[in-house]
């Protein structure tokens, strides 16, 4: 059986009336990314996959929060 190749789902700029939504949603994640971090007990491996983590959180992230503010 193949295997389908998924392309990873594109990201845009924020719409602005998104913006106030989306903006609580990175810097909630970033909150958390630094408190992780600010720890000290995380390996640098271990702190890249967390940055790596994040990232993908955050992209998945906004996508609710624009969807949202689009339906009003």
């Amino acid at each position: 059986m193949a295997r389908q190749i998924r392309k990873p789902q594109r990201v845009f700029s924020v719409p602005v009336y998104a913006e106030a939504r989306v903006d609580q949603v990175v810097l909630k994640y970033i909150t958390e990314l630094s408190n992780s971090i600010a720890l000290g007990t995380l390996s640098a491996r271990a702190e890249a996959d967390e940055w790596d983590n994040t990232k993908m959180a955050i992209a998945v992230g906004i996508l609710r929060p624009k969807r949202e503010a689009k339906r009003g």
